[in-house]
């Protein structure tokens, strides 16, 4: 994410029907989050997951390891056995979705420019940086190497809620998931919450997360108060900065009945913390940490 996902909450012992309900509550204490999207798509396989259920997110996929948001990035995950990956939507000028996180191709291309000034043909001209002439993927080719997999997925939404087609643009990228029958394995996330509603608007069924910064937190109050409104405008997770949260903050949330995921810890400690804490997902640009520190918990 500089981005995220979600999860949902409950003490007893069930199985959640929404997006990514593969997972079974284990029975983890206060703050025991079984995934609604992520951890649902994961159940009964030998997943890389921590504490009772915390699913492992590679972030960009793999950000910290491979190329970020490039194929060949996506394909080593798939091939490191990795249960999920999340990344980034933006629309080309002639309406192709892209998978890229930033608004320009400055950072990660040998180009520069905004995508959203681009037709996909200029983009094709462009090559990601560090890759050996790898080209920024489409949403359907990206589509294509996940639908094959049982890899689960966190969609986050990068373009613009202010552009006068968002709902275009929502349905658009709910059809290709649809196409792809990605729809039992995705989480859509948005840092700006109008597109979530649209997407929650179009009653297509995905589970979404609103994202939030931990300076937008507030503690346990202002997570029990933005689980309401997430919850308000069809949502069903809150996807945190990782730094916003503590028991108190799982245990609002799970007293909500709304999922928690979190972005994006890199460092041992983190990892180790956050999984003790019984969060439903990890966004992690170091899943290779993450499944050592799994490893490592008794």
């Amino acid at each position: 994410m500089s981005a995220p996902i979600a999860v949902t909450a409950r003490i007893d012992r069930m199985r959640f029907t929404p997006a990514f309900s593969y997972l079974k509550n284990t029975g983890h204490p206060e703050g025991m989050l079984a995934g609604m999207g992520l951890l649902a798509s994961i159940d009964g396989r030998s997943s890389h997951r921590a504490g009772d259920g915390t699913v492992i997110v590679a972030h960009r996929g793999g950000a910290g390891l491979w190329v970020e948001n490039s194929i060949s990035a996506f394909r080593r995950a798939l091939a490191a056995d990795y249960r999920a990956v999340e990344f980034d939507v933006h629309f080309t000028r002639d309406g192709v979705p892209v998978v890229i996180h930033d608004l320009t191709v400055d950072r990660t291309t040998d180009g520069q420019g905004a995508v959203a000034d681009m037709s996909l043909a200029d983009l094709r001209r462009l090559r990601l940086a560090g890759t050996d002439g790898e080209v920024v993927p489409t949403l359907a080719e990206l589509l294509d190497l996940l639908a094959p997999s049982d890899c689960a997925a966190i969609v986050e939404i990068k373009f613009s809620a202010d552009a006068p087609d968002l709902r275009v643009r929502c349905r658009t990228l709910a059809d290709a998931l649809d196409a792809a029958s990605m729809r039992d394995r995705v989480t859509i996330t948005a840092f700006d919450w109008r597109a979530i509603a649209v997407m929650a608007e179009l009653g297509r069924g995905f589970d979404l997360t609103g994202v939030l910064r931990a300076s937008d937190v507030g503690g346990a109050a202002g997570a029990t108060a933005a689980a309401q409104r997430v919850k308000a405008i069809g949502g069903r997770q809150l996807g945190l900065q990782f730094q916003a949260v503590d028991a108190g903050v799982v245990a609002a949330c799970a007293a909500e009945g709304v999922g928690l995921g979190v972005w994006t810890p890199n460092a041992a400690d983190d990892l180790k913390r956050l999984q003790r804490l019984g969060v439903g997902w990890i966004i992690t640009d170091r899943p290779d940490l993450a499944r050592m520190e799994e490893e490592r918990t008794p």
